[in-house]
């Protein structure tokens, strides 16, 4: 998960815009990791993650949920400019 647009957040960025400019445009709200958690255990080939860290907003995103306004939450990874994952395939016994 990304910076999580809380109420202290919130509050925080208007308390100190210039301090928090950074985070404009890259909060996810409270209900977004929610709903990834909802389509992952909805999905019948979940498996695939098994094991896997992975980030919210790249699940997200290719299960085509928007966060509130309709948009895509940045993933954390374009942050850091790490590779994107590579899943090896396995077989659940």
């Amino acid at each position: 998960m990304g910076a999580l647009a809380t109420e202290r957040l919130l509050a925080m960025m208007e308390a100190m815009p210039e301090q928090l400019a950074h985070l404009e445009g890259t909060l996810e709200s409270p209900d977004y990791t929610g709903h990834v958690v909802w389509a992952l255990f909805n999905d019948p080939e979940m498996m695939r993650f098994n094991g896997k860290t992975v980030i919210g907003a790249e699940v997200g995103k290719e299960y085509g949920i928007t966060d509130t306004g309709g948009g895509f939450p940045p993933s954390v990874r374009e942050g850091t400019g790490a590779a994107p994952p590579v899943y090896a395939s396995c077989k659940v016994k």
